[in-house]
């Protein structure tokens, strides 16, 4: 199963538990997008932001005060080096949280070529761009990468805490979000080149802890609670998915998803009434 999020922050903690979901659920591939505020360092302390000096270069320069002009000029060329400097460092905390999932990971950053730099970015917004990213990553490609299948062939997870829940096929979910797992604690930093594949130092990981929603029995499995939350939709505010689809956002086959639920049944035996039934538990 290919999936993939949206990264509209720097909060590490949603990106870890995200990471260690898409690794126990079996995903074959994830693509993370997100824009360079994001994964890139802040202007250093003291320092002006480009766009500000460019300005002001260019203000001098109408003026006629080219030694200013030319002054402001160099502030910005220290400031792009010291930035370049900086760059492995501002997105090693990406690294750190994606560790589980770093060999099948992509992260694609969008510049102001695909994303307008006067635009917010969120995962709601890009949602209503979905068409015009999917188009141009499968046919120009995006920062150097280029992938064969649409987005809406992959499954859209959300990170834990964004708002919407889990949904499928890059269609935007919707209800609360609720992650079936927590993570305990945050794995060292390694390395990351934005438009890469991601690769990183290994570092020794803490396992996380199975959350479990108060509707699910606690006699359940943790395979047959996570399976159940997804099929009864507890993550998305109630809106329960086919046999199918929950098997496929658990990388199982048909015959394997019918087995799980068939195994739930026999040890819940409400379960099967609750799949048909019109009450919503979440």
């Amino acid at each position: 199963m290919k999936i993939y999020t949206v990264l509209a922050s720097r909060a590490p903690d949603p990106l870890t538990r995200f990471a260690q979901m898409a690794k126990d659920i079996g995903a074959t591939g994830v693509t993370i997008f997100t824009r360079p505020e994001f994964v890139t360092p802040a202007t250093p302390e003291g320092m002006e932001s480009e766009s500000t000096l460019t300005t002001k270069a260019e203000e001098a320069a109408k003026n006629k005060d080219y030694k200013t002009a030319a002054d402001y000029q160099k502030q910005i060329e220290d400031l792009r080096l010291r930035k370049l400097d900086l760059s492995k460092e501002g997105c090693q905390w990406v690294a750190a949280a994606i560790e589980p999932i770093k060999e099948m990971t992509q992260l694609i950053v969008l510049g102001t070529n695909h994303w307008p730099a006067t635009e917010a970015f969120s995962q709601q917004r890009f949602m209503t761009k979905l068409d015009a990213i999917s188009n141009t990553l499968i046919t120009a490609g995006i920062g150097g990468i280029k992938q064969s299948t649409p987005l809406h062939n992959r499954t859209f997870i959300p990170l834990p805490g964004a708002a919407g829940g889990y949904g499928a096929q890059g269609e935007p979910a919707t209800g609360a979000s609720l992650s079936p797992f927590e993570t305990t604690s945050l794995p060292a930093a390694g390395v990351l080149v934005p438009g890469t594949n991601v690769n990183a130092t290994k570092v020794p990981q803490t396992q996380p802890k199975n959350k479990r929603h108060p509707s699910i029995p606690n006699h359940l499995s943790e395979k047959q609670s996570q399976f159940a939350i997804f099929r009864l939709g507890l993550d998305r505010g109630g809106a329960r998915r086919s046999r199918n689809e929950t098997g496929n956002m658990m990388g199982y086959s048909p015959a394997v998803a019918a087995k799980v639920e068939n195994s739930i049944n026999g040890v819940w035996k409400e379960f099967s009434g609750i799949i048909t039934s019109s009450d919503v538990l979440a």
